[in-house]
């Protein structure tokens, strides 16, 4: 009886434990996820002085006005650093402006205090000479301002006076300035 009673347990230990057991392993999948914000940060730019702008000092119909080629100075080297495409948008208060404004006489003789620039930016892309991005006072133009890729690089600005920018022109001696502004975002 006892065998008897042994084995129906045991059978019914067998046929039941399969109706209620549970698995011994639970599995599930999740993500691990994390973002970066677009950023773009830039060092300090230091002024640029282009020093004495070169006029002509021959007397005669010419003299005082400025004269051929350009005068130019590159800016210090700033690290540019945008993690998505980015533009670069340049600004400047206006043309390079002395403080002393012409009297109506010297203004009748053709002086002036305004003197017309340009700002070139190295080694923001693919560009050289004109293909460089660049802002020119002389008609507020942007040139070559195609967006750009994410980039960790050293650039650099040139502020420039081309003499064809201001043909005919006799400027007052003095100190002459604008500020530029120079904005990097992320492009849309």
């Amino acid at each position: 009886m006892n065998k008897l009673f042994l084995a129906a347990a045991a059978s019914t230990a067998v046929l039941s434990s399969g109706a209620y057991a549970q698995s011994s392993t639970a599995t599930d999948t999740f993500v691990v996820s994390a973002s970066v914000a677009p950023t773009c940060t830039m060092e300090n730019v230091q002024d640029i002085s282009i020093g004495a702008l070169k006029i002509n000092t021959t007397a005669g119909t010419n003299a005082l006005l400025f004269g051929n080629g350009s005068a130019s100075q590159t800016s210090n080297p700033v690290y540019l650093s945008c993690n998505e495409t980015n533009s670069m948008a340049l600004s400047a208060s206006g043309p390079l402006v002395n403080p002393r404004a012409p009297t109506s006489e010297e203004a009748a003789d053709g002086f002036g205090n305004e003197v017309d620039f340009r700002v070139y930016v190295n080694n923001y892309g693919a560009g050289t000479g004109n293909s460089r991005r660049r802002f020119h006072t002389v008609n507020n133009g942007q040139y070559n301002t195609a967006a750009r890729h994410a980039m960790h690089r050293q650039i650099s600005f040139v502020g420039s006076v081309d003499y064809d920018d201001n043909r005919g022109f006799r400027p007052l001696a003095g100190t002459y300035s604008s500020t530029v502004t120079v904005a990097v975002s992320i492009a849309a």
